[in-house]
């Protein structure tokens, strides 16, 4: 048995109880066969979960609102001279549904790219991977920053800043 399907101008004749029309169109036939398909697991955790009602309210819009018109560029790309508009509002320290620090603590206006990829990198991570002009991670957090290779650093800057006080001295 066949079922004809029509939305937008298109039309399509497709077997009855076939999934087919829903992946193609968006028909009728897709709340019927919803329970076939389970939605996709959430990787988050159940704190997590009821994250969403806080970003719902009208209080967190006019925040929102406000911190997109104080700062409308993204900051993380800003610190590396890109211009790009930003379009998420971002707690700087993460909130863990707590509503005090939700709605209290400071905000920075960010990319899509830069929340997604390197926001949440740094949360999942504990630091920032961000090389500074040297190519040595800005971080202090960062592993590369922290114990005998930051001892490492500093001596190989105070030996470099004594050879040229040495080249100095003879010139």
């Amino acid at each position: 048995m066949l079922v004809f399907v029509s939305l937008q101008g298109r039309e399509a004749a497709i077997p009855a109880g076939s999934n087919l029309a829903c992946r193609r169109f968006e028909c009728d036939l897709k709340p019927a066969l919803r329970s076939r398909y389970p939605r996709r697991r959430d990787s988050r955790s159940v704190e997590a979960e009821a994250y969403p009602r806080l970003y719902r309210t009208a209080r967190w819009q006019s925040i929102r609102d406000a911190q997109l018109r104080a700062e409308p560029l993204c900051r993380f790309c800003a610190a590396q001279g890109r211009v790009t508009a930003a379009r998420i509002v971002d707690h700087v320290e993460p909130h863990k549904g707590d509503p005090i620090a939700f709605y209290c603590s400071p905000l920075q206006s960010l990319c899509d790219p830069c929340h997604s990829r390197t926001k949440q990198g740094i949360e999942r991570r504990g630091y920032d991977t961000t090389p500074g002009l040297d190519g040595w991670p800005i971080d202090p957090a960062h592993p590369a920053n922290r114990g005998w290779a930051m001892a490492t650093v500093v001596l190989l800057a105070l030996f470099a800043v004594l050879v040229a006080l040495i080249l100095v001295e003879a010139w």
